[in-house]
């Protein structure tokens, strides 16, 4: 979600379970599942760290910025373009809650299927078929409908 090196991740992964020592008191079994707190945090702490850096550009070797290299074919113009899009849509996932910006990477980044995020959200695979739903219908609100069916 940050599009960052592996050393940044390191450090917001330190970041997330410092948070998450910090704030146990406040966890409740009640509330939801310890992923979903957990994810939530991370969340957070994705969001600010893109908030903070999105006056940087992306770094060269992030996933989505190697399927934009790809996709330019050489293209300058093109590849600008697409940048562009990356970070458009890099901003709009952060902004989506935590759990919708979760499922969202899970299905289309990593290619988990509904079956393995029911199990690593605690809830029912057509829940899962469900808030992805919803999830893509608030990116799509975000990005504006220009954007989401722009041809790439």
């Amino acid at each position: 979600m940050t599009g960052a090196d592996s050393e940044t991740v390191s450090d917001l992964v330190q970041e997330v379970f410092l948070a998450a020592s910090r704030g146990l008191a406040g966890f409740s079994p009640d509330k939801g599942a310890l992923i979903s707190w957990l994810l939530g945090i991370a969340h957070r702490q994705a969001a600010r760290h893109w908030r903070s850096a999105s006056q940087h550009a992306p770094p060269a070797d992030d996933w989505l910025t190697t399927q934009v290299r790809q996709s330019s074919d050489g293209n300058g113009e093109s590849a600008a373009m697409l940048g562009e899009l990356v970070d458009a849509v890099r901003a709009a996932i952060a902004s989506l809650p935590a759990e919708a910006s979760a499922l969202l990477m899970g299905r289309y980044l990593d290619e988990r299927s509904t079956e393995q995020l029911a199990v690593e959200f605690c809830i029912s695979e057509n829940a899962v078929r469900s808030r992805l739903s919803r999830a893509r219908q608030k990116l799509r609100d975000t990005l504006g409908e220009d954007l989401w069916t722009m041809d790439a």
